[in-house]
């Protein structure tokens, strides 16, 4: 009885651990206030940042693969890549990974 139990739990193990959970819904921040956020390494995959403010934020390592940015307020932003917004022309477009 104790055999067929482990080896219950290490076929869904091998299920679970072979079938990783879906890629999370996807975050909708359009419009949000982030100002001075503390956003190193966040997942923000495929994320809507439309017209958010990101003022003084730090995205140090954030993904945002995919992520919809149109209207950003980026000031003295550190993207993703470690760079600052004010260095490149006020926006971190091309600096997100």
């Amino acid at each position: 009885m104790l055999a067929t139990a482990v080896a219950a739990l290490g076929i869904v193990a091998f299920a679970w651990a072979a079938n990783p959970p879906a890629h999370q819904p996807t975050a909708d921040l359009r419009n949000a206030r982030l100002v001075d956020a503390y956003l190193r390494d966040v997942d923000l995959r495929d994320a809507r940042l439309d017209h958010a403010d990101l003022t003084n934020a730090d995205l140090t390592g954030a993904n945002l693969t995919g992520a919809s940015i149109n209207g950003v307020v980026w000031r003295n932003t550190t993207c993703p890549d470690g760079s600052n917004s004010d260095d490149n022309r006020h926006t971190c477009a091309g600096h997100l990974s």
